[in-house]
């Protein structure tokens, strides 16, 4: 059992119970339950339950195996599992000890050496150490410190974090699996975050687990850890893990790499559309910018012509000087074009419809001066500018 265990145990009982941080609080509170309710099964197993978390650890020394106990991780009916800093190094370290009860009896003795033998064909690259003397017990080195109950805000951004928590703890119980020793069920210091994914660091093999309670276990944890947001697929993953959890680690392994593939397809379609996106933006921006250059480029010719008559039976004419365009009757000109290049739409829509419905008049431009190759010239380019500012002012709307 674990302290986690317990507390879960305890806390449907009464909400006056004390927390497992106090274990002979929390015994004599749930023995005087008991006493009231002597039937009760639950209240019962309540109080092995605590009974054990008090007393695990009487008669052990302070230091086991080159470790010194601090913090108790789970027991069982004869050992019990402690976490703290290595004496020789300070760096953390976990061991599981015979209770004192239990330290001097020769089976249970060789049945610790065995099971170290099997924790240690699953943990792989971490060494367990069995120690016989002075005190009976399994060490092993932590390679990282217990997942953290909530994701920070760069994990957040990094979705990617959560796809690699899942798959190394996924692996791991595959590794545990194959020794065809099952695991119990986990406490959180159990399931270690290593900066490069999850371990899952166990002294205690338990032969009648399967892997599926514990991924299911798993995954809740990570959805706690992970929090609310947007669902993609590694999240319905893991919902599907924590509700329907498979019995073998190897299913969940290939669930794990269906979830990635689809998460990996989803992230490949994304980046196709926002290139398409940014290609037709770039090449948008592109003919933006050229024809902005263009309209520079090419100033307004010079040169001075008639157009028509006014309703007033007046001469109308166009002129060119200096990038300024003009028209309308002589002396009374309106301005079509200034210096900077902006464009009296008004005003140019007039000019271009009265050229077009004024025929060239020779003795038009004899009275005013110029020429009708002139006004034709300005006419047109003025018809190009026009068009060029359509063009721009569709380009910006489109971006």
């Amino acid at each position: 059992m674990t302290p986690e265990a317990l507390a879960d145990l305890v806390r449907p009982l009464s909400r006056d119970l004390p927390g497992v941080e106090d274990p002979a609080r929390l015994l004599r509170a749930v023995e005087a339950l008991a006493d009231r309710k002597p039937a009760d099964r639950a209240i019962a197993l309540a109080v092995h339950g605590a009974h054990a978390l008090a007393t695990c650890g009487d008669g052990v020394p302070a230091i086991v195996a080159g470790v010194r106990r601090e913090a108790l991780v789970r027991w069982d009916e004869w050992t019990a599992t402690w976490d703290g800093p290595a004496v020789a190094t300070g760096a953390p370290a976990r061991v599981r000890a015979l209770r004192a009860g239990a330290s001097r009896d020769p089976v249970l003795r060789r049945a610790l050496i065995r099971a170290g033998t099997v924790v240690q064909e699953a943990l792989g690259d971490l060494v367990v150490a069995a120690d016989e003397s002075p005190w009976p017990a399994l060490r092993v080195a932590l390679p990282g410190a217990p997942l953290s109950p909530r994701a920070d805000a760069d994990d957040r951004q990094r979705p990617e974090v959560l796809a690699r928590l899942i798959g190394t703890a996924v692996a791991d119980f595959a590794r545990w699996e194959a020794t065809r020793i099952g695991l119990p069920a986990l406490s959180p210091r159990e399931v270690l975050d290593t900066g490069h994914g999850l371990r899952i660091v166990c002294l205690t093999p338990d032969a009648e687990g399967e892997a599926g309670p514990s991924i299911a276990g798993l995954a809740r944890t990570l959805q706690r850890w992970w929090g609310e947001g947007d669902e993609g697929a590694v999240e319905a993953l893991l919902d599907g893990l924590a509700t329907f959890p498979p019995r073998l680690a190897a299913e969940a392994g290939r669930q794990v790499r269906d979830a990635l593939a689809q998460d990996l397809a989803a992230a490949r379609h994304r980046l196709r559309a926002r290139s398409l996106i940014v290609s037709r933006q770039d090449r948008e921006a592109r003919l933006y910018d050229a024809v902005a250059r263009l309209g520079e480029a090419v100033p307004p010719p010079e040169g001075r012509g008639p157009v028509g008559v006014d309703l007033e039976g007046r001469i109308t004419v166009v002129e060119s000087r200096a990038g300024r365009v003009r028209w309308g009757p002589d002396g009374e000109a309106v301005l079509v074009r200034e210096f900077d290049g902006n464009i009296e739409v008004r005003e140019a829509r007039r000019l271009l419809r009265a050229h077009a419905a004024a025929p060239p008049n020779p003795r038009f431009a004899a009275e005013v001066g110029g020429t009708p190759e002139d006004a034709l010239r300005i006419c047109r380019w003025v018809a190009s500018a026009l068009q060029l500012r359509t063009i721009a002012l569709l380009l910006a709307a489109a971006g």
